[in-house]
C-alpha cells in the first residue's frame, strides 16, 4: 500500500465519514478536488474573507483596543502579534487576530510602532477610537521614549487627541 499524500489521506478520512452519515452522497464527496494547490488556493480564500469580514467590522468601531505580543518563531525571526477588540454602537464585540508583523531586522520599539501603524491604517482604524494598549511587557513595548506604547501615544498627541490610561 503506497503513502497517503496529505490531500489523498484528507479525502480518505472525509470518505469515510460521508459513509457512515450519508453513504447516498459519497460520490459526491468523492469529486472534490484535496490537491496542495486547491487546498492552498481555499485557504487563500478564507484568509481574504476573514481579513474583509475584520474590516467591515473595524468600519463600525466605536471603540476598540489592542493587544501585542512579542514572540519569536522557529527560525529565531522576531513576530508581533496584533489582536484587535473593538464594540460597535449596538454591543457587538468583535475580538481577532488582526496580524502577525514578522520584524524582520531589529525589534525595536519603532519597529513595532511601524507594524502596528500599518495595522490600524489596513483596518481603518482611528486613533481617536481606541481605548487601550495591552502589552506582554518586552522592553521594546514599554518605556517612557522609543518605545512603542509612548509611540502611539505620541502619535495621538501629534494628532490632537489626549488620553489618561
Amino acid at each position: 500500500m503506497k503513502p497517503f499524500t496529505d490531500g489523498e489521506f484528507v479525502k480518505e478520512c472525509l470518505l469515510n465519514v460521508v459513509d457512515i452519515i450519508c453513504p447516498e452522497k459519497r460520490d459526491l464527496f468523492g469529486k472534490i478536488s484535496l490537491s496542495a494547490r486547491t487546498v492552498t488556493r481555499r485557504i487563500e480564500d478564507l484568509s481574504s474573507d476573514i481579513r474583509t469580514t475584520l474590516q467591515e467590522h473595524a468600519q463600525q468601531f466605536e471603540l476598540y483596543a489592542i493587544a501585542l505580543d512579542e514572540n519569536t518563531d522557529a527560525t529565531d525571526i522576531a513576530q508581533v502579534a496584533i489582536f484587535v477588540s473593538g464594540i460597535n454602537v449596538t454591543f457587538d464585540i468583535t475580538e481577532e487576530l488582526a496580524s502577525l508583523v514578522s520584524l524582520k531586522d531589529t525589534t525595536t520599539g519603532e519597529n513595532i510602532f511601524q507594524g502596528i501603524m500599518s495595522v490600524v491604517g489596513s483596518l481603518g482604524l482611528n486613533l481617536s477610537n481606541i481605548c487601550g494598549v495591552t502589552t506582554d511587557g518586552a522592553p521594546a513595548m514599554i518605556g517612557k521614549v522609543k518605545r512603542a506604547v509612548s509611540l502611539i501615544e505620541k502619535e495621538m498627541r501629534n494628532a490632537g487627541i489626549e488620553r489618561n490610561w
